[in-house]
């Protein structure tokens, strides 16, 4: 009787343990909310560059998703230990009272019920969103707006809960931080029960939320040949993981399932990755306009770069830190795309173009390194000895270096062979609007020529195998050995805005 006379008179007592759940549940939720709007909202630049850069000092880039979920598991855990507290310390009927005390009314009862429920369905979506455990863009994009709108009603609620307590006649608001201490204020037995069972619970939580799905790559005795076709006697019987990517652009709602498959034979790795992509886009052409050529671009040109006239791509990061794309691939700003960038580590990148690279059934080979500037972040080449692919646009004199000769090279010209010319005046007899291809390829020799790939796309499907020695001794190049971490992007008919994971892949190399 006398806990119900103090919670419905003017006195209200809290133990150390609900004062520390309050505090804790306070702080928890301030930093979930700034790093929820750096995730959703500042990164689109709806705020100006005063507001984000201010957002940005408080909620960090970078490794901002990690400290999202880290977040959000810690404020669940904060709500295990007010509720073993309540029981512990016998204040248990400060929770039934908002159900059964007659001072609150039903709307009341209803709005609080319905926070709870909300609270855990936001946490629940957050988990599937981070851990890609939805299924296809449906799956994704009910989830993104769940996670979204719950977000949006906690704040609200919060908002509505701090109003109704600073109005109330009958609390004193800072009583749950300030007010003085009292007999039995501290419940060791209390505390000694939920503390444990609450860093318990936070600890196996995040590690299954963020903990890396393995794929096995093992040794098998076998010849493969990389042609982008997926030869059952070739991968029968190897590892194979399914991912799900969201937030790529041109993609149905943005996602992508991506199926990987890997092995190795003593000499050389082998990956297999098969997406779906509804078109094969070979979209990079030389324009001719009046008195010029110039490379095909759209109006609707961002930060980005082209997402109309350019080629599909897929690209593959080894990383040797467990964090993966969560250090490197760092949260764009306003007016300015996300870099990648390391702490001072060397992550190797493959990256397939099929325009650039498939038809030299290669790979552009690149790796990530330490912060430089703000236009590269610390992307890096490997070393060209020769070869590769470059622009067939000559931007001085504004016109192709040169021209196709046969309809085999409508796509492409492949330096070394007779069926193009150097582009003359006398030649160029071509209408307005006329299109010629954009690209010079040939085969890379030196570092950045070590990824064997070819891609094949068909029934909507994209298959590209990759092959490289297991080493190749070069300093950019990781040693496939032990334990690596993969992410793996992949652009549909885009420069930049591609589709990704945020758990790496554990790769493990026996």
């Amino acid at each position: 009787m006398l806990f119900f006379m103090r919670m419905n008179g003017l006195t209200r007592t809290y133990s150390l343990g609900i004062r520390l759940a309050h505090f804790f549940a306070a702080i928890l939720l301030l930093l979930l909310f700034a790093t929820g709007a750096r995730l959703a909202w500042w990164g689109q630049g709806f705020f100006s560059r005063e507001v984000s850069a201010l957002v940005d000092a408080l909620a960090p880039t970078g490794r901002i998703y990690s400290i999202h979920v880290f977040l959000g598991v810690a404020f669940v855990a904060v709500g295990l230990f007010y509720l073993v507290n309540l029981f512990g310390s016998k204040e248990a009927p400060r929770l039934f009272s908002l159900f059964l005390d007659r001072h609150y009314s039903f709307r009341k009862k209803v709005f609080y019920l319905l926070s709870l429920a909300v609270g855990l369905i936001a946490f629940l979506s957050g988990i599937t969103l981070f851990a890609g455990l939805y299924v296809g863009s449906e799956g994704y994009t009910f989830m993104k707006y769940v996670h979204y709108y719950s977000s949006l009603y906690l704040l609200g609620f919060t908002l509505a809960h701090i109003i109704e307590v600073a109005t109330s006649r009958g609390s004193r608001v800072n009583a749950i931080f300030f007010a003085g201490r009292y007999a039995g204020f501290v419940n060791g037995k209390a505390l000694g029960i939920s503390v444990p069972v609450t860093v318990l619970f936070a600890l196996v939580a995040h590690t299954l939320i963020t903990g890396a799905p393995t794929l096995v790559c093992k040794e098998q005795n076998r010849f493969i040949t990389v042609d982008g076709r997926e030869h059952e006697i070739e991968w029968a019987g190897t590892d194979s993981l399914v991912v799900e990517t969201a937030g790529g652009i041109n993609f149905e709602g943005g996602t992508s399932r991506v199926t990987i498959k890997t092995f190795h034979d003593g000499r050389y790795i082998y990956f297999l990755i098969r997406w779906s992509d509804q078109s094969r886009s070979y979209n990079r052409r030389l324009v001719k306009t009046k008195g010029a050529w110039v490379e095909e671009v759209s109006e609707y040109i961002d930060i980005f770069g082209e997402s109309i006239y350019s080629e599909d791509k897929v690209a593959l990061s080894f990383h040797k830190r467990k964090g993966g794309c969560l250090v490197t691939c760092h949260v764009r700003t306003p007016g300015k795309m996300g870099l990648h960038y390391t702490g001072g580590d060397t992550v190797d990148v493959w990256q397939w173009m099929a325009l650039s690279t498939n038809p030299a059934w290669e790979a552009d080979d690149r790796w990530w390194g330490a912060y430089e500037n703000a236009i590269v972040g610390g992307r890096h080449y490997d070393n060209i000895a020769s070869g590769g692919y470059k622009s067939n646009l000559n931007e001085e004199w504004q016109q192709p270096y040169f021209l196709p000769q046969h309809i085999v090279m409508r796509h492409w010209i492949w330096i070394g062979s007779s069926d193009y010319v150097a582009y003359h005046l006398d030649l160029d007899t071509f209408s307005l609007d006329s299109r010629e291809p954009a690209v010079l390829v040939a085969p890379t020799t030196g570092d950045r020529g070590d990824v064997k790939a070819c891609g094949i796309w068909r029934n909507g499907v994209w298959t590209v195998e990759f092959a490289r020695r297991l080493s190749t001794r070069s300093a950019f190049d990781v040693a496939f050995r032990g334990e690596l971490y993969l992410g793996i992007a992949l652009f549909d008919n885009a420069d930049s805005k591609h589709a990704y994971h945020l758990r790496p892949i554990r790769l493990v190399v026996e």
